[in-house]
């Protein structure tokens, strides 16, 4: 039974994965501010090697390659008290993102959807017991963590440029 709840846990992951990467290039296509543009592109070539890593694990699970039917009964997972299809969720946040093209509710989206995949594989790490399965979503878990991190960093430097700049470059602060 654990080998089947880890294909759908890969499966769930390798959905995610894809969706976020669809995301993060469609968006970095729309948004204007050149350091978000760059960002996005970064997260989205990040989602790629996530989504090759999990693809590896998944066809050394089965032991034979990814096919559309391979993924036709999609799980579904719960988070809190409600229950949704991790796909439909994730396309629900897209579709939010995409009503308002402003750079801050682009960013907002993109943090959004990075968060709810590291609540997500950080949830699934700790129902997992072999230990190399384990350490590989806790890392993705926190890889997603730090991009979260980065896109609210960013976020708060288009906000308020200057204050960014005296919280985090302490310039004035010389020779110390």
């Amino acid at each position: 039974m654990e080998g089947i709840q880890t294909l759908s846990r890969l499966d769930a992951a390798l959905i995610s994965e894809k969706k976020t990467i669809d995301f993060f290039v469609e968006q970095a296509k729309r948004i204007r501010n050149p350091l978000g543009k760059e960002m996005l592109k970064d997260l989205a070539e990040k989602g790629r090697r996530n989504f090759r890593m999990l693809y590896r694990l998944r066809r050394r699970r089965i032991g034979k390659r990814l096919t559309a039917s391979d993924s036709a009964g999609e799980p579904v997972f719960v988070f809190g008290d409600r229950a949704d299809d991790f796909e439909t969720g994730l396309s629900r946040e897209i579709a939010r993102a995409l009503t308002d093209y402003d750079d801050y509710t682009i960013l907002e989206a993109a943090s959004s959807l990075i968060e709810k995949a590291s609540t997500y594989f950080s949830h699934f790490s700790g129902m997992i017991k072999d230990p190399a399965e384990k350490e590989l979503f806790r890392s993705l878990a926190g890889m997603k963590r730090e991009n979260f991190l980065d896109i609210r960093d960013v976020e708060e430097y288009l906000k308020d440029p200057a204050s960014w700049f005296a919280e985090k470059e302490h310039h004035g602060i010389d020779g110390a």
